[in-house]
């Protein structure tokens, strides 16, 4: 394999599944976090700008629910329930690393598909970053369309 330099980069977006935050769909766990989390603060002491996005949600949520580890698929109610359980828990994950502002943000598909909603995000990232905050990014999981 042919080594390459890797140019020399401003920004980055690490994305860390749900596996590594909550391995085998347990609790909350720095297992692999922490080494992430150090190689964030190395990055941004080098004056790089980070964005996490970070799944987790519902396994953490899940963890606090043990009558609902049996069951392997979950209704989209029961899926936002434990996302709103778990969110708390998964920001609480992640800024126990770090001596600087982390920041929530979440994003729904049509989030990123509606032109003028995704330029707010992409607005409201950059302002986070301008602030010196860690932007950590969780997709949300869709309401049922009313009809």
């Amino acid at each position: 394999m042919k080594n390459t330099i890797l140019q020399p980069w401003r920004c980055a977006v690490i994305k860390v599944g749900s596996g590594l935050i909550a391995p085998g769909g347990k609790k909350c766990s720095s297992k692999f976090t922490l080494p992430i989390a150090g190689f964030i603060s190395e990055c941004r002491d080098q004056g790089k700008d980070i964005i996490l996005v970070s799944s987790g949600a519902v396994a953490a949520g899940l963890s606090t629910q043990p009558q609902m580890i049996k069951s392997i698929l979950h209704s989209i109610p029961e899926k936002q329930a434990l996302a709103a359980i778990g969110q708390t828990m998964l920001m609480a994950s992640w800024s126990r690393f770090f001596d600087f502002p982390c920041s929530q943000i979440l994003l729904t598909h049509d989030d990123i598909h509606d032109r003028k909603r995704f330029v707010n995000a992409k607005n409201a990232i950059r302002k986070l970053l301008e602030l010196g905050t860690l932007p950590i990014v969780n997709e949300t999981i869709p309401s049922p369309r009313m009809n």
